[in-house]
């Protein structure tokens, strides 16, 4: 009986501990780390963005190079931990919101550098449209 008891409260905490990654990671700004790189810290609803594209491309590696863990994890992704996300994120609303309302004003005022040789539209400076991002 008390295994029984140990082995749920174990698989809840490693529930819990391995869910809403992703809302912890639109938190953190990225820039001290060598595999994360959020542009855009405490998004609204970052964390369920941060999720579905870690894991459609978890599960897109697991296609194209028949990783069978790399499946186990984006299924994991996005059936346990985009929803969790999701939740976190509604939580985390009166963070985000104000922290994106500032970076859209700072964005307005302090527009970041372009790449080097786009221009306006994200055509490259030779002007023929089929070397660079058109908008």
């Amino acid at each position: 009986m008390a295994l029984k008891r140990f082995l749920a409260l174990l698989t809840t905490a490693l529930a819990i501990v391995l869910t809403g990654c992703g809302t912890a990671l639109n938190f953190h700004d990225g820039s001290n780390s060598l595999w994360l790189k959020n542009d855009e810290p405490r998004k609204v609803y970052g964390g369920v963005s941060l999720d579905a594209q870690c894991g459609s491309s978890l599960l897109v590696e697991a296609v194209t190079e028949v990783e069978p863990i790399c499946l186990a994890w984006g299924a994991w992704i996005l059936a346990v931990d985009l929803p969790l996300s999701a939740v976190a994120d509604t939580l985390t609303l009166p963070f985000t919101i104000p922290a994106s309302i500032d970076r859209s004003i700072d964005d307005f005022y302090l527009p970041r550098p372009k790449p080097a040789g786009q221009t306006e539209k994200g055509q490259t400076e030779k002007g023929n449209g089929k070397e660079g991002i058109v908008d």
